[in-house]
């Protein structure tokens, strides 16, 4: 998938804005239907619709004003299964695309949110996707800083340098409520679940006093998915939650980390 999003964001001023008068006219002459989750706040309904071996292309001509055009990283399906072709009201969508995900949404603000560098995308400015697990990042696949879980990896093994998000494979148990989270959340030895600082809209990442075990609680360091974990640590229990609200709860503050804004 990596490679694939790459190729995207390198080629895509070139196949979709400098021939648009090609391309629109074949994607406009192709059979369309509606998105079953249609991205909002578009310039206009273009290209928000399904078209055949594409998927929902969502707000790929510009948003409204007081909107910026982001890409959507789960567009993109990632692992095992993603050959071939699937059908969605009669079009044919291969597996390596999301139907039920636009490609381009539209997020409020003029500035890119974290995980997303500023780019250009014909006239339009564009939020690009940084990759997996990365908080900043000045181009795709060479990250700055990574979110917890994860941590940066320097690639120089190839012809282009890369600079990516490493995680142990070991997912953090699923809270009952669910994450809340813009990003999968990974555990990691030492420091067991770090939990997410980067929530859904609507919610706050607040520390967990859970985290740690009270002194009466702690034990031998233990074993997780074949992580070693301190026994004061409580591997069930995410270091950062991802609490429903946009004001802090009663008994913590707002603190302002990297840009993050924070409930200890």
């Amino acid at each position: 998938m990596a490679s694939e999003i790459q190729s995207y964001f390198v080629g895509i001023y070139i196949v979709l804005f400098c021939c648009i008068p090609i391309t629109s006219s074949f994607l406009l002459d192709d059979r369309k239907v509606n998105c079953p989750n249609p991205a909002s706040h578009c310039l206009n309904e273009t290209y928000n619709m399904v078209f055949e071996n594409l998927g929902c292309l969502g707000c790929q001509t510009g948003c409204q004003p007081g909107y910026i055009m982001t890409a959507n990283p789960r567009y993109f399906v990632s692992g095992n299964g993603t050959d071939g072709s699937y059908t969605y009201e009669g079009l044919a969508i291969p597996r390596s695309k999301n139907v039920s995900e636009p490609q381009w949404l539209c997020f409020a603000g003029t500035t890119c949110p974290f995980g997303y560098f500023l780019s250009k995308i014909g006239s339009f400015d564009s939020c690009a996707y940084c990759g997996e697990g990365c908080m900043t990042c000045q181009s795709y696949d060479n990250c700055d800083n990574c979110v917890l879980g994860y941590w940066v990896t320097h690639n120089t093994g190839t012809s282009v340098s890369a600079s990516t998000c490493t995680n142990s494979g070991v997912l953090c148990p699923q809270p009952r409520d669910g994450w809340h989270c813009k990003h999968q959340v990974y555990a990691r030895a030492v420091v067991g679940c770090s939990g997410c600082v980067i929530c859904e809209d609507g919610y706050l990442p607040t520390s967990n006093p859970n985290y740690r075990r009270s002194a009466d609680k702690v034990t031998s360091t233990y074993s997780y998915m074949g992580l070693q974990i301190p026994g004061s640590i409580d591997i069930t229990e995410g270091r950062y939650t991802c609490i429903k609200g946009n004001t802090c709860p009663a008994g913590f503050s707002n603190v302002t980390r990297n840009g993050l804004q924070l409930c200890e």
